[in-house]
């Protein structure tokens, strides 16, 4: 039995990794968008996961021994678990970061208001449970909670592009500050150069403009410095001391 759809493309598969609210679905989208255009298949095992509502860490690595099959796209994978991946060897690696600080701020009001549940099993279970623990938490709490996890889930990023060579570091501010820089450093990367109804698509996607913020809305806001606006001096204080390390090494300190 095939695990793997079939793909007619021979390219280097690339495995796209990231963090929690580091606009994953964006440039999960534009990956999809660009590889697909290239021939290559998007094989997306964490949505499989979430969908059947099934532990995600537990059934995408069960399928990294399937990545370094060429010809296809594997992501976006966020959680932490990518230090129990099998080799990356044979892959080009895409990883976005952002100021963990403001991924934890932008989580919170996502377990609170805006994300959906997962459709069954263990996974909607879990979700529910962690709903209601933050609709009982302050943001501040929360923030404290979370930093030790984020600081983690930035030590196995950090060991994953000191294992590999063939990767690209990609951040969620240059993203949002500066878009074309961001875009090119990406195609160049990968070695591709998507026509122009791809680059349209792709435009038309990079709308990072928020009139007014709304909880209840998946894009609540997106100007790096959120956990300034929304988070008292002694949490950030807290919060830089648990991620002092992951903050000056990847410039947000």
């Amino acid at each position: 039995m095939n695990e793997l759809p079939n793909t007619t493309s021979d390219r280097k598969s690339v495995v796209f990794v990231t963090m929690h609210k580091a606009a994953s679905v964006f440039v999960n989208r534009v990956l999809d968008l660009v590889l697909t255009n290239e021939g290559m298949v998007h094989v997306d095992f964490a949505g499989e996961a979430f969908t059947s509502g099934t532990k995600e860490w537990e059934y995408c690595v069960s399928k990294s021994h399937l990545f370094s099959t060429p010809g296809y796209y594997f992501g976006a994978f966020r959680g932490p678990y990518i230090d129990k991946f099998e080799s990356l060897a044979d892959n080009r690696i895409v990883v976005q970061v952002r100021d963990p600080r403001d991924c934890i701020v932008s989580l919170y009001y996502s377990y609170k208001f805006s994300h959906g549940a997962p459709g069954e099993g263990v996974l909607k279970k879990i979700f529910n449970r962690i709903r209601t623990h933050v609709e009982e938490t302050d943001i501040d709490s929360f923030a404290i909670e979370q930093a030790k996890t984020y600081s983690r889930r930035l030590s196995m990023i950090t060991d994953l592009c000191g294992k590999y060579d063939d990767y690209t570091l990609l951040t969620y501010e240059n993203m949002v500050l500066d878009f074309p820089s961001w875009e090119t450093r990406l195609y160049t990367y990968l070695n591709v150069d998507p026509p122009k109804n791809i680059r349209t698509q792709v435009a038309e996607l990079a709308n990072f403009d928020v009139a007014t913020e709304d909880v209840t809305q998946h894009k609540r806001q997106v100007m790096p410095g959120d956990h300034k606006r929304k988070l008292k001096a002694a949490t950030i204080d807290e919060m830089n001391s648990i991620l002092a390390e992951h903050l000056t090494q990847y410039g947000y300190l």
